[in-house]
């Protein structure tokens, strides 16, 4: 459900499976996209709010259909829920997935582009036309959204959204669980605490030590 020999392992666990998307919401449907793009076979959304299907796919239940069904051996499974703001519902529902030892899907576009010399965690999604350059690294149940570009050696902490088209330079340190809003441009070298928002079209010339939301350019932080 990946390509690149740093997902190897992961690949071949979850080759063979279905995949099951957690969240049925609008990050769903461009999930399954990418997952169309790369025939994958799908076998359904689970998701308590969602209606009769999603694209066609059977919402299969709310998510005490992860708890029955997680040991069949039949599934792979990848949090599909997106990300506008805070990533706890994200990194809730990945925290589960790991703890019943779930198969994790990671998933990479046909569109994208990702580095051989690159390393993308578990349950990982990037998405179309994204780039993650040479020794460049992404953690777990990470979005890389569509057109966003993360140069070389630059790290991306676990449950961190990169949203649409955003730019994050070389050598940039990215914190758990941020939101990089479309469009924002982070400077080369540039380091991002924990739980940090960079607003859509921002740019970060300078490093970010606190939580918060960053707007503006050059960003500063909301009051």
């Amino acid at each position: 459900m990946a390509a690149g020999p740093n997902r190897q392992h992961s690949e071949q666990r979850a080759g063979a499976m279905r995949l099951v998307f957690v969240g049925g919401g609008g990050h769903c449907r461009s999930c399954i996209d990418a997952a169309e793009r790369a025939q994958i076979g799908i076998a359904g959304v689970v998701d308590p709010d969602a209606r009769a299907d999603v694209l066609g796919y059977p919402v299969l239940g709310d998510d005490t259909w992860i708890d029955t069904h997680v040991s069949d051996g039949e599934f792979a499974f990848l949090v599909s829920v997106g990300t506008t703001g805070s990533a706890a519902i994200r990194r809730r529902i990945f925290e589960h997935l790991r703890r019943l030892n779930a198969t994790i899907a990671t998933l990479v576009s046909a569109t994208a582009v990702v580095s051989r010399h690159a390393t993308v965690g578990e349950g990982t999604v990037v998405l179309e036309r994204a780039v993650v350059n040479a020794n460049a690294r992404v953690g777990a149940n990470c979005i890389i959204n569509t057109a966003a570009l993360i140069e070389h050696d630059a790290r991306i902490g676990d449950h961190t959204h990169v949203s649409t088209g955003a730019l994050i330079n070389g050598n940039v340190v990215i914190g758990q669980g941020c939101m990089i809003g479309s469009g924002a441009v982070i400077r080369h070298g540039v380091r991002i605490a924990d739980g940090v928002v960079v607003g859509a079209g921002a740019t970060v010339l300078a490093d970010i030590d606190a939580a918060g939301t960053w707007v503006g350019t050059p960003a500063r932080r909301m009051k």
